[in-house]
C-alpha cells in the first residue's frame, strides 16, 4: 500500500516522522509533501521545481491512501500548496474513488470552510500515531 502524506513541515516534525515510522513498519510505502522552505532544517526541497505541475498529480496517482497530516490547523489551513494537495486527492478521489482519504489532526481547530468538503469526504484518525497507523492497514485489509 502506497500513502501519501500531505504535511506542512514534510516529515520533520515529531508527530509526521512518527506516524510515517508507525505506517513503514506495518508495510506502507510513504510519499510526502516536500519540505517547506520556511521550516526545513536543510537545504530547499528540489521537488518544488515542478511539483505542482508535475510531482503532485503524480504522486497522487500513485497513492492507495491520502492522508492529510495536520499539527497546526492555522498552518495548515492557511497554505496554499496544502489546499492544492487536498483539493488533487480529493478530486481524484471523486472521479476514481481513489486515493482513500484520511485526516490526521492533532489540532482541534477547525480549518477554513474552503477545506470542509474535503474533510467531510475523508475519515478522521485517532490521535495516537500507532493506533491511527493500525486503523489505516487494518482499513486496507478489508
Amino acid at each position: 500500500m502506497r500513502a501519501f502524506i500531505s504535511t506542512y513541515d514534510g516529515l520533520e516534525a515529531p508527530e509526521g516522522s512518527d506516524f510515517a515510522q508507525n505506517l513503514a513498519r506495518l508495510g506502507c510505502d510513504i510519499e510526502s509533501s516536500p519540505s517547506s522552505p520556511h521550516t526545513s532544517s536543510s537545504h530547499e526541497d528540489p521537488r518544488w521545481a515542478t511539483w505542482n505541475s508535475e510531482g503532485l498529480p503524480a504522486a497522487i496517482r500513485r497513492a492507495d491512501i491520502f492522508i492529510a497530516l495536520i499539527p497546526d490547523s492555522s498552518v495548515y489551513g492557511s497554505s496554499t500548496w496544502m489546499a492544492s494537495e487536498f483539493g488533487e486527492a480529493f478530486c481524484r478521489f471523486q472521479e476514481h474513488g481513489s486515493p482513500k482519504l484520511y485526516v490526521y489532526q492533532l489540532d482541534p481547530t477547525a480549518l477554513p470552510a474552503g477545506f470542509k468538503s474535503y474533510v467531510s469526504a475523508s475519515q478522521r484518525l485517532p490521535s495516537d500515531p500507532t493506533r491511527a497507523a493500525e486503523l489505516i492497514v487494518a482499513e486496507s485489509q478489508l
